[in-house]
């Protein structure tokens, strides 16, 4: 059995590394700790300081493009505690794959995190979108 395992928001927390690009690449303004205290993009879009934001959800949208194609910003994320030991479960059970959704010139960079998060080894499948991820599953 394949387990394909998604990497954004299971294994590792984007969310922090993406906020404070936002937070960077907008000059919104935010301290480490108020970002710290969101869990999600949700939370972060609702504070006022981002609300008042000219034009907050184009903004965001292009910084979001724009951060997609960074590697720092993915060799930046930490991983959820546990998920290493919930992969390692997953071997005993059959063979796992990683799969996401990130530019394919992240490849290296996935795999490289991975490694130093101390995740099992596997195959890495890096997909442009959604839609090429769930093809590269069947």
């Amino acid at each position: 059995m394949l387990f394909a395992i998604d990497i954004d928001g299971v294994l590792a927390n984007s969310y922090q590394a993406f906020m404070n690009y936002y937070n960077k690449d907008l000059g919104l303004g935010l301290t480490v700790d108020i970002i710290a205290q969101c869990a999600d993009y949700e939370q972060l879009f609702a504070l006022p300081q981002v609300q008042s934001y000219p034009s907050y959800r184009q903004n965001v949208y292009e910084s979001h493009q724009r951060a997609r194609v960074i590697p720092e910003i993915y060799l930046d994320c930490v991983a959820f505690p546990a998920s290493q030991e919930g992969v390692r479960l997953l071997t005993t059970h059959g063979r796992i794959g990683y799969y996401t959704v990130r530019a394919p010139h992240l490849h290296d960079v996935t795999a490289q995190w991975l490694s130093s998060q101390h995740f099992p080894l596997a195959d890495v499948t890096c997909c442009k979108n959604i839609l090429r991820k769930y093809a590269a599953l069947y």
